[in-house]
């Protein structure tokens, strides 16, 4: 995924935890719902329950605390697969601020579709 946004004003947003998202209505990803302060408050794994996809760019205010969620999701795990969005989910419900920042746009390097789409509006 090739994302179109300023990390310097994404930095000025971000809480606790910073989820970059572009509009989509693929279940190929993961969705967030927002409040209308940009504040994350459901997050769902290949699931569309918004028109905000997640573009897979995440930012942690502290290393630690991600990894200290991580592991608690990964002891916490039957046996299914554990994305980014789980570590998300928990910071969620722990209470961290998690915002939402929203791309100009995003480019899906893994398709055809996407790759040509990427290189025409570059030139």
């Amino acid at each position: 995924m090739a994302v179109d946004f300023n990390y310097w004003d994404l930095f000025k947003v971000v809480a606790d935890v910073g989820v970059v998202t572009f509009p989509s209505n693929s279940s190929a990803y993961s969705y967030v719902v927002s409040d209308l302060s940009k504040n994350i408050l459901k997050i769902a794994e290949k699931e569309v329950i918004s028109d905000r996809a997640v573009a897979g760019s995440f930012f942690w205010k502290s290393g630690a605390e991600f990894v200290r969620l991580a592991k608690q999701v990964i002891s916490q795990n039957d046996g299914s697969e554990v994305y980014v969005s789980s570590v998300v989910k928990q910071a969620i419900l722990e209470g961290l601020i998690v915002r939402q920042y929203d791309s100009k746009m995003a480019y899906d390097l893994s398709t055809k579709p996407g790759q040509e789409s990427y290189i025409n509006d570059l030139c």
